[in-house]
């Protein structure tokens, strides 16, 4: 089976419902670019903090992907001027509330699958998280959540953009290996916990119950500038709509809507038999 990538696979954001507020809202287009990375040269482009903005989940760089962006007091007509390579700006409003994670109501896809035969229909899905949420970082999430700081820093890999910064202020301060990774932006460091929060959940997947409650941490020790991690529900059993497939020469393509918070790749896997 393979996925011709970045148009193989698209993915189109369902928004939330957003009240008045100072910020811009439009439609980020992009191709071969991860969220995080699209809306810094945004910022960069524009000569504003990268903390104006918010999206209310991460899309994958590999894929085709449309969703909802804020920008705090950026003006409409700041952004109609830029002109990136892969990124697109479309459907500005301006006078929204900011957005927040999870705040989308859900993610419209469609995916080719080439060099398949046989699916298993998409019934009681167990809804785990997909491997994307992972990025090898549930160790480091581990690491952290124990307060193990040389532990994480053992698994950086040292060539990475951000981990250069880890080791440059080891070389001056060595063994205070808490400050060297409070270099890393504290929302890639989330990230860490969060994946390691949803490896722990995936493991204890028990779907003859209808909600699960994930692993919460009140405080990472050292760490009090992350905030709280909460365990909130999750539904065992993933809602798949619209579900449609037509058959193609070399495979299939696959149409269908999730809610927020659920991943098409542990549903491909599925249907392709893979659980």
């Amino acid at each position: 089976m393979n996925i011709p990538r970045p148009d193989g696979f698209k993915v189109d954001e369902v928004p939330g419902d957003y009240s008045r507020g100072e910020c811009s809202h439009f439609t980020l287009l992009k191709r071969g670019w991860n969220t995080l990375d699209a809306v810094k040269l945004i910022a960069k482009k524009l000569k504003v903090s990268v903390k104006r903005f918010r999206v209310a989940g991460l899309k994958d760089k590999h894929a085709v992907t449309t969703q909802r962006v804020s920008a705090w007091r950026v003006p409409k007509k700041r952004l109609e001027g830029l002109d990136l390579k892969g990124i697109k700006i479309l459907d500005i409003k301006e006078g929204l509330e900011r957005i927040s994670i999870g705040s989308h109501k859900g993610n419209k896809f469609r995916i080719v699958l080439e060099g398949v035969k046989e699916l298993r229909k998409p019934v009681k899905v167990p809804n785990y998280f997909g491997k994307q949420r992972f990025g090898g970082n549930a160790l480091l999430g581990k690491k952290l959540a124990e307060s193990d700081w040389e532990g994480a820093v053992r698994l950086l890999n040292p060539r990475g953009s951000y981990e250069r910064k880890v080791f440059s202020y080891l070389r001056k301060r060595p063994g205070d290996y808490l400050g060297a990774l409070k270099r890393v932006d504290k929302k890639i460091r989330r990230l860490w916990v969060n994946a390691w929060q949803s490896k722990q959940w995936n493991q204890k997947l028990d779907t003859s119950k209808k909600t699960q409650e994930l692993p919460s941490y009140k405080e990472i020790t050292g760490m009090p500038e992350l905030g709280s991690f909460p365990g909130n529900e999750r539904e065992t059993i993933m809602k798949v709509k619209d579900y449609k497939i037509k058959k193609l020469k070399k495979g299939v393509e696959l149409d269908f809507t999730l809610p927020s918070g659920c991943y098409a790749t542990t549903l491909i896997d599925y249907i392709l038999k893979k659980h």
